[in-house]
């Protein structure tokens, strides 16, 4: 399938938090205008969660799209951001 949005590669800190209010700590490793490839170290990803990535003073609603090992692809499932 298709990429809608070309990805940019980044290396910044950003938090999953999940409904029930658990926060994991990850790395955005590249990020599009639908949707960014995170890497969580060893961590149980909810399928719906918030991504706030505090250097850029952006929050996503995402839903886990794809997992391959300690990388998971998530798309963002409103348009633009929250803040």
């Amino acid at each position: 399938m298709a990429r809608r949005t070309e990805r940019q590669a980044t290396f910044l800190r950003a938090k999953v938090i999940g409904l029930d209010d658990v926060v994991l700590n990850c790395q955005v490793v590249d990020i599009s205008e639908s949707g960014a490839r995170l890497y969580v170290k060893d961590a149980k990803v909810p399928n719906d969660f918030l991504l706030s990535i505090p250097s850029r003073g952006q929050s996503f609603f995402c839903e886990r799209a794809r997992r391959d090992g300690d990388f998971i692809g998530v798309r963002f499932v409103t348009k633009g951001h929250l803040r």
